[in-house]
C-alpha cells in the first residue's frame, strides 16, 4: 500500500461475478498500482484495456504442440509429413489454444494421421479427465463459458451451428431472430467471451460466425434441444 508502482495478477477471473468493483476500489485507494486479469469476459472498467488472444497460426500451434509433448516427457521429431498432418490438425481445430493442448497430449498414444481422422469424426475424442473441471474437454470449456452469459446469447450460440461458413449480420438476424431474439446484443455477447469469430475477408463485408470445433458442439446441443429442428 505504498506509494511505489506495484502490479498485481489476478487469473481466470471471470468466475467472480462481482470482482471488477473489488478491483475498481482497488485501483482508487492505490493510483500507482496496475491489475492484469486473465478472463473470458472484459470486466468493463474504466481505463481497460482488452487484450484479446486470438486462435494460434500454424508455426505457433506447432510449438505449442512440441511445448505439450515435451513437458510430457516425450520426444518431438516429426517427419515433414507429420509436420504436414499436425498443421491440418491445427486448421480443423482452428487453432484454438485448449484444443490443440488436448491433441497433444494424444500423441502419446497415436500418430498424427490417426489422431487428425478421429477428431475429424468427432470433436468429443478430446479430453483429459485429469484437467480442471472447465478445461477437461473443449465441450466443459464452452459449457463453462455459456453458464457465464444470459440465455440470449446461449441460444444464439447453438442456433448459429445452422451456419456451415460464416456470414453476415444481416443473415444471422433473418435465420436466428424469427422468435424475437435480440440477435445483435446477443451475438456482442459472444464476441466478447470469444465464442463468435468477427471475420474481414477485403471484400468490404463483415461476416461472423463459430470455430468449426465449437459449431459442432453447438451443432449437438442444438440438435439435442426440443425445438432443435426448426433451425436446421
Amino acid at each position: 500500500r505504498g506509494t511505489r508502482p506495484a502490479l498485481l495478477i489476478l487469473d481466470n477471473l471471470e468466475h467472480l461475478s462481482q470482482a471488477w468493483q473489488q478491483v475498481l476500489d482497488l485501483l482508487d485507494a492505490l493510483p500507482e498500482a496496475q491489475v492484469l486479469c486473465t478472463s473470458r469476459l472484459s470486466l468493463r472498467l474504466r481505463g481497460e484495456r482488452v487484450v484479446a488472444l486470438g486462435a494460434l497460426d500454424g508455426e505457433a500451434a506447432l510449438a505449442l504442440v512440441e511445448q505439450v509433448v515435451r513437458r510430457g516427457g516425450g520426444s518431438w521429431s516429426p517427419s515433414a509429413e507429420e509436420g504436414q498432418v499436425l498443421l491440418e490438425l491445427s486448421e480443423l481445430l482452428d487453432g484454438l489454444p485448449l484444443a490443440l493442448e488436448l491433441a497433444a497430449a494424444r500423441l502419446a498414444l497415436l500418430p498424427p494421421g490417426e489422431l487428425r481422422d478421429q477428431i475429424r469424426s468427432s470433436i468429443d475424442r478430446l479430453g483429459d479427465p485429469g484437467r480442471p473441471d472447465p478445461q477437461r474437454s473443449l465441450a466443459a470449456t464452452v459449457e463453462w463459458t455459456l453458464n457465464l452469459l444470459d440465455d440470449p446469447a446461449r441460444q444464439l450460440f447453438f442456433r448459429m451451428a445452422v451456419f456451415g461458413a460464416p456470414a453476415e449480420l444481416e443473415e444471422i438476424e433473418l435465420v436466428t431472430g424469427g422468435d424475437g431474439l435480440d440477435v445483435r446484443s446477443a451475438l456482442s455477447a459472444l464476441l466478447d467471451a470469444a465464442l463468435a469469430r468477427r471475420i474481414e475477408r477485403g471484400d468490404g463485408k463483415i461476416r461472423f460466425g463459430l470455430a468449426e470445433a465449437l459449431r459442432q458442439i453447438a451443432a449437438r446441443q442444438l440438435d439435442g434441444s426440443a425445438d432443435g429442428g426448426a433451425w436446421w
